[in-house]
Parts: structure tokens; sequence; C-alpha cells
């Protein structure tokens, strides 16, 4: 079996998403891959959290949670709480993730306005010289 290596943004650009971590019994980790649909992580969210989270914002939260879920994962098996080729559930990782992590990270995230005004205030090379 070969494996095709793609970065999260080719993948994306593909129409994929990563939709969970996996680690086999060799340690070896591997990404779960699947075709991106519309709301697919406001639905997965949804069924993992009890909360209803409108795309784009719940596909960034998705994928913070499995970054979570991945890091997690090492920690739990490098202090021996988690059997090696085991891996914590996806379902536990974003109930720990929305309880620890999820204030914090959506005050730091900028608003639309905040990004739509600093995009307004963004001059192309070269326009400063024109005015």
């Amino acid at each position: 079996m070969s494996a095709i290596r793609l970065d999260r943004k080719g993948i994306t650009m593909l129409g994929y998403g990563i939709v969970d971590v996996e680690i086999t019994r060799n340690n070896v980790w591997r990404a779960v891959i699947e075709p991106v649909l519309d709301g697919q992580y406001t639905l997965k969210l949804k069924d993992l959290i009890n909360k209803v989270i409108q795309e784009p914002e719940a596909r960034d939260i998705y994928q913070e949670i499995l970054n979570y879920k991945w890091l997690q994962t090492e920690n739990l098996v490098n202090e021996g709480q988690l059997e090696e080729g085991s891996s914590l559930t996806l379902q536990v990782a974003a109930k720990e993730w929305m309880e620890k992590h999820y204030p914090d990270w959506k005050a730091a995230r900028p608003t639309l306005r905040e990004v739509t005004d600093h995009d307004e205030n963004v001059s192309a090379p070269g326009e400063e010289e024109r005015r």
C-alpha cells in the first residue's frame, strides 16, 4: 500500500476534510479523510457536543478538536494513562476541548466585522505611491 501525502490545504482544495485521527498498534498516526459536504462540521459538532455551531466556525472548531485529540492521546500514552495503540475518543476530546479551550479560542477569534475592516485597510503594493 502506498500513501499519498497532502497537507491540510491540499486536502481542502480537493474537497475533502480530516474527520478523525487514528493511531495503530505500531504507533503509526493516520488521518481519516472524507469528502466535505455542506454543513458537515455543524452536524458533526451537534452529534459530539449537542450544540449547533454554524460553518465555517464549526469547521475551525472541529480541526481544533482533532489537534487536541491527537496531542492528548500522545500525552496520555507517554504518561502511561492510555495503552499504546489506543486513542482518546473523538467525543471525549470534543467535550474536553469545549470546556477547556473554547471560551479563550472564541474570545481571541476576530469577528467578521474586524476581518472586513482589516481587509479594507490593506493596500495593494504600489497603491500608496499613486495616492
